[in-house]
């Protein structure tokens, strides 16, 4: 009987310390994603508008150019989540095609003066991590001054997202948390921005 309950904890200690090493196993090796373009489903008549669109990078100059962590079972970082395109453009382009989509037509950095609206965005955070469950965030400040130079909204907004348990810290589930972060982001700031553009 004692034999038995000393072969039983043997078994559940060599059951821990495999669970140990599988989860470490899985924390290893850097995540390649593809940051693809989101849609939202927010319309608004923007025909007939102009537009010039800048973008600040500000994120934590220790994060660039990774996009997100993997960790291991004690939370410590043990890789990065590195994305197919600079995430600033990636931002910047789901802006622009949300605007020319609803209508409105975009304006190069020489048509300044002819711009009924510049919109100026400062990048805060782009980032996904995952522990227990996949998170993410997309931050960013956004400000929009019309022909008068008057700034007509200086606000931030910050869309988040969370995903599932994470079992292998697949590449997959970080770029799916990042796009419905990014998600979110847009569906917060883009009907602020559409009714004030002129």
């Amino acid at each position: 009987m004692e034999n038995l309950q000393i072969i039983r904890k043997r078994q559940m200690v060599y059951l821990l310390v495999l669970v140990a090493l599988i989860a470490n196993g899985c924390a290893f090796g850097a995540r390649n994603i593809a940051l693809n373009p989101v849609n939202i489903d927010n319309t608004y008549n923007l025909s007939g508008k102009k537009f010039l669109l800048s973008l600040t990078d500000n994120r934590d100059t220790a994060l660039k150019p990774v996009v997100g962590h993997v960790k291991n079972g004690y939370g410590m970082k043990t890789a990065e989540v590195l994305a197919d395109k600079d995430a600033s453009l990636w931002v910047k382009e789901n802006i622009e095609k949300e605007l020319i989509r609803n209508g409105a037509t975009t304006l190069q950095s020489i048509d300044k003066n002819v711009a009924d609206n510049k919109i100026d965005i400062e990048l805060l955070v782009c980032y996904a991590q995952a522990y227990w469950n996949y998170g993410a965030e997309v931050k960013a400040k956004a400000s929009l001054t019309n022909t008068d130079k008057v700034v007509i909204l200086n606000k931030e907004y910050s869309g988040k997202a969370t995903l599932g348990t994470n079992w292998a810290a697949a590449a997959e589930s970080y770029q799916k948390v990042l796009e419905l972060a990014m998600k979110n982001f847009l569906e917060k700031m883009m009907p602020d921005l559409y009714p004030l553009m002129r």
